[in-house]
């Protein structure tokens, strides 16, 4: 095989290329590690806090379940849970307060 000059140079193009995606995304993946995850804490209280008085910023919490730091994980599950129980509890009320309306319109007890 008879390889020209410009092929080798073609080759070792590609080589220098790839080498250097290879630095640069090993450069990015450093740059993440050294990311300060200290602020999802506080954070996460936050959205549990707010939860407790609406409902849906316990679904906001969602993000921070693959949050680096534990304390903003966990808090992050037991807001997923809390927000479960709280549904099913708005649902069964729900459906208690729609069974006794239903039942009281169709009886005439107010005669």
């Amino acid at each position: 095989m008879n390889y020209s000059h410009t092929d080798i140079e073609n080759q070792n193009g590609a080589e220098l290329k790839q080498i250097k995606r290879v630095e640069e995304s090993r450069n990015q993946y450093i740059l993440r590690e050294n990311i300060d995850y200290s602020h999802d804490c506080p954070y996460s209280i936050a959205f549990v806090i707010l939860g407790v008085f609406f409902w849906l910023p316990f679904l906001f919490n969602i993000v921070y379940i693959r949050s680096p730091n534990t304390h903003a994980r966990r808090i992050a599950i037991a807001s997923v849970i809390l927000a479960s129980i709280y549904f099913s509890a708005l649902f069964v009320g729900l459906v208690i307060l729609g069974t006794t309306v239903a039942y009281y319109q169709d009886s005439n007890w107010m005669l």
